[in-house]
């Protein structure tokens, strides 16, 4: 089985939700053609196999909301807060770090409001709500911001969007060191990866040790 995405960018950004038709899609496919994909092969000729009701022409989604929470009442995760092109191949991966960071501060609070006397005001109050969620958003937001980022980029050289990005597309990238990519970057996001702090478990460790453990223990 054969997967593959084919990216053009926009004439302009846009807002707007759009849904493209079948033959939409079919034109879009077309102005690849021409594309060589190996030896004695076009794109042409993998279009024409391509099973056309998996296939879909959909819009590359990407935004990034500077703030995460609202009032101690409302809070932002995944997409809502996060939103990047699949280029990173990463979104679900933030979104599943954030929610397993924000669980663990919620779960944290309402702990730690365990040990109040009865007679104490109802918790966790809005305030106490607002203080976690401040801390998830400054927690994660760096790391989540370099990912957008390095998607950002990367779906604008793929498809050329100026001079320079097809400079770094088409001479630069295929003399780049891969594996110096997935020890720079890939390493270390994986192995600082979050935890449920409250659900005990042993993890096994390879030849990068995770950097974090559940502070619950077996």
């Amino acid at each position: 089985m054969l997967h593959f995405i084919l990216y053009k960018h926009l004439s302009e950004p846009t807002s707007s939700r759009v849904r493209y038709t079948r033959e939409q899609m079919e034109e879009f496919a077309s102005s690849f053609y021409d594309v060589s994909l190996a030896p004695g092969l076009k794109l042409k000729e993998v279009w024409a196999l391509t099973d056309k009701e998996s296939a879909r022409l959909v819009n590359q989604e990407e935004g990034y909301a500077e703030l995460w929470h609202s009032g101690g009442r409302v809070v932002l995760l995944g997409d809502s807060a996060v939103k990047m092109t699949s280029m990173s191949g990463l979104g679900v991966n933030v979104g599943m770090h954030s929610a397993a960071l924000l669980a663990s501060e919620l779960q944290r609070l309402v702990a730690n409001g365990q040990q109040r006397p009865p007679s104490s005001d109802v918790f966790p109050d809005t305030a106490s709500l607002e203080q976690a969620f401040t801390r998830y958003q400054q927690f994660r937001q760096k790391e989540a911001k370099r990912i957008y980022n390095f998607g950002y980029a990367v779906v604008r050289q793929v498809t050329w969007n100026s001079w320079l990005d097809w400079f770094i597309d088409r001479i630069l990238l295929p003399w780049y060191n891969k594996d110096h990519m997935m020890r720079s970057m890939m390493y270390p996001m994986v192995s600082n990866g979050q935890v449920l702090s409250y659900v005990p478990f042993n993890g096994k460790e390879g030849l990068v040790p995770w950097r974090r453990v559940p502070e619950a223990k077996i």
